[in-house]
């Protein structure tokens, strides 16, 4: 059960907003967020509807759903971008509400680990160094332990009877999953994938999608991107190296593949990422 929860950080630290910051949705901005607001205010849609975001709270906000974001004058924010490797856990989060909140008094399980995590991630300075070098590994393990305890208290409000429904037709397609995740840098045929749980491919294909929300092919694609981010974001490899690592020969079709799916290069995205989250 525990690949079902496995979470790609992409970033975190201690940021201002300030006007500046306002943008509408983009592809980039597709992982999860945590925020611990501690001056001013901001305002963000939603496809649920308008939501304030003010100090004493703790945030999660589904970047997935976000339509537009709004700094009037300024916030100071600890935050902390996600994403997850598990179609399993996207759907479940998928059932929750797109922004959730607790009142900080109520959230000493994890604001002050939240906060010290926060800090230990400083802001990326330039696209050749590594944006996290003095962060210990312990912090990483602290911090993934942070976003899963998060998340439990998110699928505790997912009714029974909806785990219940999705589980039995999960596990089916489960041992395709897993070879998509572990061969999705090769691509393997629709064939090949359809095989692990003995359907036809087209009949797979259209269960799949009618599942998931997503084709086999741009769930393997995605595999590949949120790599390719994540090391963007927290490694000092050139985007060659880091097309190579996630399955593409040639960076140039790498970075087109990256801005389609994205919205900016591979290059903007490290420029950009902590700067404007």
């Amino acid at each position: 059960m525990l690949d079902n929860y496995k979470l790609i950080i992409l970033g975190g630290g201690f940021h201002r907003c300030t006007p500046q910051w306002n943008k509408n949705r983009i592809e980039s901005e597709r992982y999860y967020k945590i925020y611990i607001p501690t001056q001013g205010s901001v305002k963000i849609e939603t496809l649920e509807g308008e939501f304030s975001i003010v100090p004493s709270q703790l945030y999660f906000i589904s970047g997935h759903r976000l339509k537009s974001q709004r700094c009037p004058r300024y916030m100071d924010v600890h935050w902390i971008h996600f994403t997850t490797e598990s179609i399993y856990l996207n759907y479940l989060l998928d059932q929750t509400p797109s922004v959730q909140s607790w009142p900080l008094s109520e959230t000493k399980w994890c604001l002050e680990d939240c906060e010290n995590l926060s800090r230990s991630f400083p802001r990326f300075e330039g696209k050749h160094s590594p944006p996290y070098p003095n962060t210990p590994l312990s912090s990483h393990c602290r911090m993934q332990g942070l976003l899963l305890l998060v998340i439990s208290r998110l699928l505790d409000k997912i009714e029974k009877k909806t785990i219940d429904q999705f589980q039995p037709q999960y596990y089916q397609f489960k041992p395709a999953l897993d070879f998509m995740q572990e061969r999705f840098k090769e691509n393997p045929s629709l064939n090949e994938i359809a095989k692990k749980i003995h359907l036809a491919p087209e009949y797979f294909h259209r269960r799949f999608k009618a599942l998931f929300k997503v084709t086999p092919f741009d769930f393997m694609l995605l595999q590949r991107l949120n790599q390719g981010r994540h090391l963007l974001a927290s490694t000092s490899l050139t985007v060659k190296e880091i097309s190579e690592q996630v399955g593409y020969e040639n960076p140039l079709y790498f970075s087109r593949v990256f801005a389609s799916k994205f919205g900016m290069s591979p290059t903007q995205y490290r420029l950009t990422h902590g700067e404007f989250f």
